[in-house]
C-alpha cells in the first residue's frame, strides 16, 4: 500500500508541475511518442480513467498517435501494474512483458502519427479558387462581378 501512495503522490506532482502548454511544445514530433510513453509509466489508471486526459491531450494538439501510445503506456506499463504482476511473474519474465510491449507501443504511436499524417495531407482540399475553404475577401463581391446582360 506504501508504494501505490508513493506513486499517487509522484502523479499530483506531475499534474501540478507541468503547465498547460507544456506537452504540445515538447512532445511533438519524433521524440513526442517515447515521452508521452515516458510519461504514461508512472500513472495509474484504466481505459475509461484516462480519456479526460486524452481528451484535453488532444484538444492541445497532440498527434492521435502519440496520445494512443499514452494511453495504452498508462494502461498497460504503469509501476503500479509491475508491482503487481510482481507477485505472480519473476523478474526477468516481467522485463520480457516491458520490452515486448514498450516496443508495441512505440510502434503503434509511430505508425498512427506516420497514417494519419499522410491522410491528412491528401484529404486536404487545395484552395484553387471560389469555394467553402476559402475565405468571403477572397471570393467576388456581387458589385464588381460583370453580367453577359448588354
Amino acid at each position: 500500500m506504501p508504494r501505490v501512495l508513493a506513486i499517487a503522490a509522484v502523479d499530483a506532482t506531475i499534474y501540478g508541475w507541468a503547465p498547460g502548454d507544456w506537452f504540445p511544445e515538447h512532445a511533438t514530433g519524433v521524440l513526442g511518442v517515447p515521452i508521452e510513453v515516458g510519461l504514461g509509466v508512472p500513472l495509474f489508471s484504466n481505459a475509461t480513467g484516462v480519456l479526460p486526459l486524452v481528451e484535453v491531450l488532444s484538444d492541445k494538439g497532440l498527434p492521435m498517435g502519440t496520445v494512443l501510445a499514452f494511453t495504452m503506456s498508462v494502461v498497460a506499463l504503469s509501476i503500479p501494474e509491475m508491482i503487481l504482476l510482481r507477485r505472480v511473474l519473476k523478474p526477468e519474465l516481467i522485463a520480457t512483458y516491458v520490452g515486448v510491449v514498450a516496443s508495441g507501443i512505440l510502434l503503434t504511436g509511430f505508425a498512427f502519427n506516420l497514417i494519419l499524417q499522410q491522410h491528412t495531407n491528401a484529404i486536404t482540399p487545395k484552395p484553387t479558387g471560389v469555394g467553402p475553404w476559402t475565405s468571403r475577401s477572397s471570393a467576388p463581391d456581387a458589385s464588381t462581378v460583370r453580367t453577359s446582360r448588354p
